[in-house]
């Protein structure tokens, strides 16, 4: 029985050596090797001149502050639209104010990061790109301050910070958190990969969309509407207790519980409606 398993063992190896050999001999062939080599050079051509340019855009990288005011006394501007693909955005709302201030701190690479202002139909443009190629330092950081009464709509590819502005606001993230702090008029928040948070609030409608995150708003005074969605995330809505108010609630918790403490009233006015896929709903009032 040892000596049929040996024999096979022999005639195994005697095969793996044959097919080493023929290996060898073929690889050994002049075709062969060339074709290697053009193999090698396709994939080596590549990546040399991946890495040239990763060195050049590491050499050319350099960062600048710009700072750009527009007078609203010598123009007639009622709202302010932010589209900054390139980075985070912050809206101050400054009482008194007569003027816009565009702070913007830019990161450039092999090639410039957009940065432009314009003013058209009433309104002031500010846009931050990237280009497509060479865009590896690209960045901007927006720091905005505004008259609290100008009507804004900011739009950014990372976090999004408005403050103090009481004349409408739509708030846009597509990566990052939107947060609000003591904003008028009406709202509308949306994030694609964010929270969507809001703290002492005094908006009468208030839009809240939130992809990927919670949605927590905090009023500092009963609104007439608020419109919530999470879809991977809890709603918290705090309200300020009031025993005249009452509001006409629908909740919808898809995997979560729903707990509602506040004043109901099915056919009143003010109406909150919140909906989770993927999480709890809570309506509560604030602690004293």
């Amino acid at each position: 029985m040892r000596g049929r398993i040996r024999r096979a063992i022999d005639r195994a190896t005697a095969a793996g050596d044959r097919v080493n050999a023929w290996g060898t001999r073929l690889l050994a062939g002049k075709g062969i090797r060339v074709a290697w080599l053009v193999v090698g050079c396709l994939v080596a051509v590549p990546l040399l001149g991946f890495g040239t340019i990763q060195a050049a855009s590491t050499v050319a990288h350099e960062e600048r502050d710009e700072v750009t005011t527009i007078d609203l006394d010598t123009t007639d501007v009622r709202g302010l639209v932010v589209d900054n693909g390139a980075g985070r955005v912050t809206v101050v709302g400054v009482e008194g104010a007569d003027a816009i201030v565009v702070r913007a701190h830019i990161s450039d690479g092999l090639r410039d990061t957009g940065h432009s202002i314009t003013t058209r139909d009433d309104h002031v443009f500010v846009r931050g790109t990237c280009p497509l190629f060479g865009s590896d330092w690209c960045s901007i950081a927006y720091t905005i301050e505004v008259p609290e009464d100008l009507f804004v709509n900011v739009k950014g590819q990372s976090s999004v910070r408005v403050s103090d502005v009481s004349g409408g606001l739509v708030a846009t993230s597509d990566m990052g958190g939107v947060d609000l702090v003591r904003i008028g008029g009406e709202v509308t928040a949306t994030s694609d990969q964010g929270r969507v948070e809001g703290h002492d609030l005094t908006a009468p409608r208030t839009t809240a969309r939130a992809d990927q995150g919670r949605v927590s708003l905090e009023f500092a005074e009963s609104p007439d509407m608020v419109d919530v969605e999470a879809d991977q995330g809890s709603v918290d809505i705090v309200l300020p207790e009031d025993p005249d108010v009452f509001y006409a609630v629908h909740m919808d918790a898809d995997q979560g519980s729903e707990n509602n403490s506040v004043n109901t009233q099915s056919t009143s006015d003010r109406s909150i409606a919140a909906k989770a896929d993927q999480g709890s709903i809570t309506i509560t009032y604030a602690a004293p």
